[in-house]
C-alpha cells in the first residue's frame, strides 16, 4: 500500500469524492447539518488548500479525508466558536481578508478498509 497526499487545490476533482467516504466514514447528521449544507460548495473551494485526501496510490482508492478552515484566533478558549459558528466566521473571515492564526478540522474521515493502519 502507498499513499499519497493530494489538496482540493491541487486536484479539484477531489470534491467529487468526497461521497466515497460519506456512506461508511461520515455521521448522517454532518450531511443534514443547516449551515454546513448552505456553506458547504464555498468553504470546499475557498479553502481548498486546507484540504486533502489521502488517496491509495495502488488502487486509487480514498483512504481518508480531512477537510479544515482558517481561523483568526487570539488563544483565549472564550473566543473558540462553536461548530457553526466557526463555519460562519471563517468565511466572513476570509471574505474580509483578514490574515488567519489557526487552522481547525471540521472533517475527517478514514476508510473502513484503511482504518488500524496508522492513517489517522
Amino acid at each position: 500500500m502507498t499513499l499519497i497526499v493530494k489538496t482540493f487545490a491541487e486536484d479539484p476533482s477531489l470534491v467529487g469524492r468526497l461521497g466515497e467516504l460519506e456512506d461508511d466514514s461520515f455521521p448522517a447528521f454532518l450531511n443534514e447539518e443547516p449551515t454546513w449544507l448552505s456553506n458547504q460548495t464555498e468553504i470546499l473551494t475557498r479553502f481548498s488548500d486546507f484540504h486533502f485526501f489521502i488517496l491509495d496510490s495502488d488502487t486509487g482508492e480514498a483512504a481518508a479525508v480531512n477537510v479544515n478552515v482558517p481561523l483568526c484566533w487570539d488563544k483565549m478558549p472564550s473566543d473558540l466558536p462553536t461548530y457553526n459558528g466557526l463555519l460562519e466566521r471563517c468565511l466572513v473571515e476570509s471574505r474580509a481578508g483578514k490574515h488567519p492564526t489557526a487552522l481547525v478540522g471540521i472533517l475527517g474521515a478514514v476508510a473502513p478498509k484503511y482504518q488500524g493502519h496508522g492513517i489517522s
